[in-house]
């Protein structure tokens, strides 16, 4: 019966994890240039944000795919997380000072460093991360999430409030649109990483806990809110990774 008990619950884990999306995360096939433009970007498997099922904060507020929805590309290589995005945003580059960077214009990117995590946890470990990216233009602030962990591991909730830049070696950078932006950042693994928690290092057919929100305001005041769209999960993505999606990295041949 014990065995039978533990079959069953294998079989749970299994058939759980194979109902979450997958996203791929091309080798970059060179330099990647943080300016804004894309033209050495691999674009063919895209993450796509711009259903109203997708809105999983103030849904109420959202105002269809022009007000907020993005198109986003992942690549790597061995130090490094790219991410891209191509947004649609009728009010671009929304920021307020003091607030937190999920309540203006950004991206929030969901990142486990440890592919050997169960895919089905309900609680975050000290390898999950939340990470924002502040998309206003000009500063490009930082913050990282971390207060649904009990032991963090020496990696604290930064950020979240001081209008801080917390990763280290980012890189960003955003070119307007007729309709919004194209936005580019470099994510170091390293800066996600201490004597506790190892460097994540890639290789090709690695799947990782993964998932994207894009967060947005149209106006820089107290009492305006903010709403968010993510690529999979409802807003329990911020406490619970079993609702993320997977991330796997691949090198095209």
């Amino acid at each position: 019966m014990r065995a039978l008990k533990w079959l069953v619950g294998l079989l749970a884990i299994w058939v759980s994890a194979g109902q979450a999306l997958e996203a791929i995360a091309w080798r970059a096939p060179g330099p990647v240039v943080i300016d804004g433009a894309l033209n050495e970007w691999i674009t063919s498997d895209p993450i796509i944000i711009k259903d109203a099922k997708q809105a999983i904060v103030a849904p109420y507020l959202w105002g269809g795919s022009l007000d907020c929805s993005v198109t986003v590309y992942v690549m790597w290589d061995e130090e490094n997380l790219y991410i891209a995005a191509e947004i649609f945003d009728d009010v671009p580059f929304t920021a307020r000072a003091g607030f937190r960077p999920d309540e203006a214009d950004s991206l929030g990117v969901y990142l486990s460093t440890n592919p050997q995590a169960n895919p089905v946890r309900k609680h975050y470990e000290a390898t999950d991360f939340r990470i924002l990216l502040m998309i206003d233009g000009y500063e490009f602030n930082t913050a990282i999430d971390r207060d649904m962990l009990t032991d963090p591991k020496g990696i604290e909730t930064a950020g979240m409030y001081g209008d801080e830049q917390v990763l280290s070696g980012y890189e960003a950078a955003a070119v307007p649109t007729k309709r919004g932006c194209i936005f580019e950042a470099k994510i170091p693994f390293k800066a996600l990483s201490n004597e506790q928690i190892p460097v994540f290092v890639p290789r090709d057919g690695v799947k990782v806990g993964f998932n994207i929100e894009i967060n947005d305001i149209d106006m820089p005041c107290p009492g305006i809110g903010a709403k968010t769209l993510a690529w999979t999960g409802t807003e329990a993505i911020r406490q619970n990774p079993s609702e993320w999606g997977v991330l796997i990295f691949r090198i095209k041949r």
